[in-house]
């Protein structure tokens, strides 16, 4: 196992860590009552991590959507 594969599978933990985070904040807050520093936060991370995984606030919205919608349907 490389590096490279390590790191990979580090990134793939984050988000969806990320994702568990904001997907908890936005059900208690709601979509416009959610802040970034909110989910960064509730996910332990700098606010520039979660930055550097989603651009905005909506994309992190449309992720947990996507990724709830996967997990109905498997």
């Amino acid at each position: 196992m490389g590096v490279s594969e390590r790191r990979l599978r580090e990134r793939q933990r984050r988000r969806t860590d990320i994702l568990r985070a904001a997907a908890d904040v936005f059900s208690e807050r709601g979509l416009e009552g959610a802040s970034m520093d909110a989910i960064a936060t509730r996910a332990e991370l700098g606010k520039a991590t979660l930055y550097y995984y989603f651009p905005n606030k909506q994309a992190l919205f449309d992720a947990v959507l996507a990724s709830g919608i996967k997990r109905f349907f498997l």
